[in-house]
């Protein structure tokens, strides 16, 4: 299939639609669950399947999968729903939108989800699954003192455990997110903060 097809499937205003959503949702650290939620009913729209996963109270990863045919490459896109409690109107111009934790990170979202309806559109065959996780958990925060709680923690406390050919694909939110080809049974990394559970980081 060309890819000047699947471009040709950009629905621009709904892009822009989505990202004014998340921006106008807040979501400081510890409070993700409600771009969670936004976020499920988009997969949902897409046909995806939606899992939640509860990491504490109102805190819940989303993962959504649009299955392929089989034997071909997974492919995650993975960023953190939380962002600074930065207050910011959300404005749109021509060619921009601006609006709270749209930087850091809220904006990837949208680009996720458009490019798997342009897939979706374009009728693409894919082999491999199409993931899109959003994790909770990724502003550096430090708890001490009186400073405890769900609001303090954060870098990399949103783990999202999938699973590809039997074995668990383990990845934390981050600041650089990204994707990450996940190929037979090899656990893959998707960022700087990625951990699999109870053994060390490979050293590359």
């Amino acid at each position: 299939m060309d890819s000047k097809q699947v471009l040709a499937r950009l629905d621009r205003g709904h892009l822009v639609e989505m990202t004014r959503d998340l921006a106008d949702i807040v979501t400081i650290t510890g409070e993700e669950q409600p771009v969670a939620e936004y976020l499920g009913r988009e997969f949902q729209r897409l046909g995806m399947e939606v899992e939640y996963q509860e990491v504490e109270e109102g805190r819940l990863n989303v993962v959504g999968t649009l299955r392929g045919s089989g034997g071909g490459p997974a492919l995650m896109f993975n960023g953190h729903m939380d962002h600074f409690d930065n207050p910011e109107p959300t404005r749109v111009t021509e060619d921009r939108v601006y609006g709270r934790g749209l930087v850091n990170m809220k904006c990837a979202f949208p680009c996720y989800v458009t490019a798997v309806d342009m897939l979706r559109k374009a009728g693409a065959e894919l082999k491999g699954d199409v993931i899109i996780s959003g994790v909770v958990g990724e502003i550096e925060k430090a708890q001490v003192n009186r400073f405890h709680g769900k609001s303090y923690r954060g870098a990399g406390w949103g783990r999202v455990t999938s699973w590809t050919t039997g074995s668990p694909r383990t990845c934390a939110s981050s600041a650089s997110p990204r994707a990450c080809a996940c190929r037979s049974a090899t656990p893959a990394w998707c960022g700087p903060r990625s951990r699999w559970k109870g053994r060390p980081r490979p050293s590359s």
